[in-house]
């Protein structure tokens, strides 16, 4: 496993892409796999080795979580996943998370806002 550390010129961003959708859309022209066929928990635990191999630190200024739908994930792991991200990089002015309104409740929702100040 690598331990690197980089120092970067300028603020940069970090895009996480998890490939996942329960349906392939017509429209989508982006890489996607159908989420039954992954264990979710697997997923979430590589895609957080990998990020914390790295020491991104304070100068990841934009968080971006898109995909395929990281909204098809577990309610748990989404979270899992979330939590991770902004342990990594604790200050970043911008976090989005790409959601699809049919794969999110009201508690789902909650528990993003409440991680977040919206609309600062």
């Amino acid at each position: 496993m690598r331990d690197e550390s980089f120092e970067f010129a300028e603020p940069t961003a970090l895009y996480i892409h998890v490939p996942f959708c329960t349906a392939k859309c017509g429209y989508c022209a982006f890489y996607s796999e159908p989420i039954d066929e992954y264990d979710a928990d697997v997923v979430v635990s590589s895609l957080i080795k990998e990020m914390t191999q790295y020491q991104l630190g304070r100068e990841i200024k934009m968080v971006y979580i898109g995909g395929g739908s990281p909204s098809c994930l577990p309610a748990e792991q989404l979270m899992r996943l979330i939590d991770e991200v902004t342990t990594c990089c604790p200050e970043p002015s911008e976090f989005t998370i790409e959601l699809n309104p049919n794969q999110v409740n009201e508690d789902v929702l909650g528990r993003i806002f409440a991680r977040f100040c919206v609309g600062k």
